[in-house]
């Protein structure tokens, strides 16, 4: 999908900018390196040496999203979250996963529009800017024409 990019880029800074809100709330003074640094991967920790602390634009969407994924119990509880948006944290990684390692056909174009759908939900469900949903949307209207 040619907007796979635009969707990462504002999925990361969306989901980048509710953890900095949410993790110091539910994880007081150690929260980043209760919340955020032991959560990642042995290449993530590595990759995020050297990044000030609660600088979580500096993380990629794949760790983003695991951040998220890890502490999203204990986030859904102190905000009252709902239990399907963390389906929606879940089925990202996949998505994430699929656009990462596709192969020269690309993405199925059924699956794009479920794939956009997806990201506009977490969007909206994590208070995502409202420029940023315009965006989503508009990518998920012009694929929906192409379906039809």
């Amino acid at each position: 999908m040619r907007d796979w990019p635009t969707l990462q880029q504002l999925l990361a800074e969306s989901l980048a900018s509710f953890l900095g809100r949410s993790l110091p709330e539910v994880g007081g003074d150690d929260w980043w390196d209760r919340y955020v640094l032991e959560c990642l991967t042995p290449a993530q920790s590595r990759a995020a040496q050297g990044i000030a602390v609660g600088d979580l634009s500096s993380f990629d969407l794949a760790a983003l999203l695991r951040v998220a994924d890890r502490n999203w119990a204990e986030v859904a509880l102190k905000l009252n979250l709902r239990r399907e948006m963390r389906t929606l944290v879940f089925e990202l990684k996949d998505v994430r996963n699929r656009y990462a390692h596709a192969t020269l056909r690309g993405v199925d174009l059924e699956d794009q529009l479920r794939d956009v759908d997806t990201v506009r939900r977490l969007m909206q469900a994590i208070g995502a800017d409202e420029a940023a949903l315009k965006t989503v949307s508009a990518i998920h209207r012009r694929l929906l024409t192409q379906v039809a």
